[in-house]
């Protein structure tokens, strides 16, 4: 076998062996996204993003995922609370979770903002979308100026 062919051959094999093991045909990790969301602020507003994963975990390693909120426009602590946690997707379990970020209700008039949330720290799944973002529209009236 010349070098080419024995390179080649060699390279066939070890593609074939990252997709046999121990006789078992490998399973690929599973794809995470989140969604992005637009919400309206008021009294009791949250802006609720999906996070999603496109096959179930296998039965010994369950999919692990950060997830936080990450300032855009809108500002944690005046326009909507932060979150930080964990989230983890098991064998058998539902394949969406939910992330429930809650909006602070004021009554100033200002245009439409956003803040994102993040995934993060990915274990035993892929991060196809690790972003989501939601636009947070204004709920106050704006002043009616008539002509006098």
């Amino acid at each position: 076998m010349s070098t080419a062919n024995n390179t080649a051959h060699n390279f066939f094999r070890a593609a074939l062996g990252s997709i046999f093991l121990a006789g078992a045909v490998a399973q690929a990790a599973p794809n995470l996204r989140i969604n992005d969301v637009a919400a309206t602020e008021g009294l009791g507003a949250t802006a609720t993003f999906v996070v999603s994963i496109d096959a179930s975990p296998s039965a010994t390693r369950p999919v692990t995922v950060q997830v936080s909120t990450r300032n855009g426009s809108a500002i944690a602590g005046s326009d909507y609370r932060s979150v930080s946690t964990t989230l983890t997707f098991r064998n058998g379990e539902p394949l969406t979770r939910s992330v429930a970020v809650t909006l602070i209700d004021n009554t100033v008039v200002e245009p439409q903002e956003s803040f994102s949330v993040r995934l993060s720290s990915v274990r035993n799944a892929l991060l196809a979308d690790g972003t989501g973002v939601a636009t947070v529209l204004d709920d106050d009236a704006r002043p009616n100026h008539s002509p006098s």
